[in-house]
C-alpha cells in the first residue's frame, strides 16, 4: 500500500507527459522545420539547410565545431574596441537621460541595439523571436532550439513547468515577499493544487515576517488573553491563579487546575502570534 501511494506522488510531481503531447510536439517539429523562418534562421546562423545530423558514433561533430566557434566570436567581441566603445556610449546616454536630453525609451533601445551586437546574444534574440512567433510560451523554447538545430533529433514531448513559488528580498521595504515563477499563458488553476507547489511555497512562507508552523487557535479567548498578557508585563511576579481570580473572578478550589492549564495554552498562542517579541 504503501509503495503504491509513493508511485502515485511521483506522477503528480514529475508531470509525466501523455501521448498527445508528444504527437502536438512531431507535428509541431514537422511544421516548423520546413517553414521559411527555420531556413532563414539557419541560413544567418551557418547551420546546414537541414540541420545537424548525427555522425556513425551518434553525437554531433559538426555542432559541436559550430557553437565551439559561436563560443570564441563571443568572447572575442567581448575583447574587442567596438564592445568597448558600446559601453562607453551607454554611459554616455544614460548621463544624457539623468539630464533629460533622451527618453527612457531611447535608452532602452539604444542599449538592446548595443546588446544585440554581441553575437551569442543575437542569437538568443533571434531563437526567442521564432518561439513568440509561434505563438509558443517560453518553456517551449529549448524545444524550439532543438528543432532549429537538429534534423534528427528524438522527439520527446513539451511539459508545462509547475509555478514555482520563491522568497526575494525586498531591498525597499526590508522584508522578503514571495513572487510566483514559471506563470505562462497556459498556466491554470490547477497548477496551484500540485503538492510540490505547496511545499515550495511553504519552504519561501518560512522566510515571511510572521511565520509559525504552528498557528494559534481561534478561540473565544481573545479578552482573556489580551488580560493575561497585560497583566504578564506589568505584574510579572504575580501568581497565576491571582492573575485567574482578576480576570474571571474566584472559582471552586477543584477547578484551579484545569483553568491553570488554560493559562498555558493561553499564553502558548500568544508566544506563537509573537507578542512576547513585542513586548
Amino acid at each position: 500500500m504503501g509503495t503504491k501511494k509513493h508511485r502515485m506522488t511521483i506522477k503528480v510531481l514529475s508531470r509525466e507527459p501523455d501521448e498527445t503531447q508528444r504527437e502536438e510536439a512531431m507535428i509541431f517539429r514537422a511544421l516548423l522545420q520546413k517553414s521559411s523562418a527555420c531556413a532563414k534562421f539557419r541560413k544567418a546562423w551557418n547551420i546546414p539547410p537541414e540541420g545537424f545530423k548525427r555522425s556513425e558514433r551518434k553525437d554531433y561533430p559538426e555542432y559541436a565545431s559550430w557553437y565551439a566557434n559561436l563560443i570564441r566570436i563571443t568572447n572575442d567581441y567581448y575583447k574587442s574596441d567596438k564592445y568597448r566603445r558600446g559601453v562607453e556610449r551607454i554611459r554616455s546616454k544614460k548621463l544624457e537621460f539623468a539630464e533629460g536630453m533622451v527618453t527612457l525609451a531611447e535608452l532602452r533601445a539604444f542599449g538592446a541595439s548595443v546588446s544585440l551586437a554581441i553575437p551569442m546574444v543575437k542569437y538568443q534574440f533571434d531563437l526567442d523571436a521564432i518561439t513568440r512567433q509561434a505563438n509558443k510560451p517560453g518553456y517551449w523554447r529549448y524545444f524550439v532550439e532543438e528543432c532549429l538545430l537538429y534534423a534528427d533529433r528524438e522527439v520527446l514531448s513539451v511539459v508545462r513547468p509547475i509555478p514555482e513559488p520563491m522568497a526575494r528580498w525586498n531591498n525597499d521595504m526590508q522584508e522578503y515577499e514571495i513572487i510566483v515563477g514559471n506563470i505562462f499563458a497556459d498556466t491554470t488553476t490547477k497548477d496551484f493544487d500540485n503538492p510540490e507547489f505547496t511545499r515550495k511555497l511553504r519552504e519561501a512562507q518560512r522566510k515571511l515576517a510572521g511565520f509559525s508552523e504552528k498557528r494559534p487557535r481561534a478561540k473565544p479567548t481573545a479578552e482573556r488573553a489580551a488580560k493575561l498578557a497585560e497583566l504578564d508585563a506589568k505584574k510579572p511576579g504575580m501568581r497565576d491563579d491571582e492573575k485567574a481570580d482578576e480576570i474571571e473572578g474566584e472559582i471552586p478550589f477543584k477547578k484551579e487546575a484545569p483553568r491553570r492549564n488554560r493559562f498555558k495554552q493561553t499564553r502558548h498562542r500568544l508566544k506563537s502570534c509573537g507578542i512576547s517579541r513585542l513586548s
